[in-house]
């Protein structure tokens, strides 16, 4: 009983400590649900470099599409999402769990590239 309540406590904080952060399991490898809006690196910058999603659309999904012919992050500045981007990869990010708000964003392995993702 007392194994139980322990893994319980383990759990919920566990849970509580993810949640308002995209996870793993949020950050698609491809979605063909909706087409959503699309950041390209290329030349080692975003483009665009600022973007705006509207809370009223019906998809509130990112891709993002790796260009350049090394890796890339797509990393948010406090933390809400990282993903890692090969050469040539496209991953999809789902923002429907966001609060509005503006996300700023770098690369964690070239700092110069940054952007700003704003959710109204």
């Amino acid at each position: 009983m007392r194994y139980d309540f322990c893994f319980l406590v383990l759990f919920v904080m566990i849970s509580t400590a993810y949640s308002g952060c995209i996870s793993e399991r949020e950050v698609l490898e491809d979605d063909t649900t909706c087409e959503g809006e699309l950041v390209e690196i290329l030349n080692s910058a975003y483009t665009p470099s600022e973007l705006t999603l509207s809370s009223s659309a019906d998809c509130k999904l990112l891709k993002v599409t790796n260009n350049d012919g090394f890796r890339h992050t797509f990393t948010a500045d406090d933390g809400t999402f990282d993903i890692s981007l090969n050469a040539g990869e496209t991953k999809s990010i789902d923002f429907s769990t966001l609060a509005a708000g503006t996300y700023t964003y770098h690369c964690k392995l070239h700092p110069s590239m940054t952007g700003t993702i704003i959710l109204d």
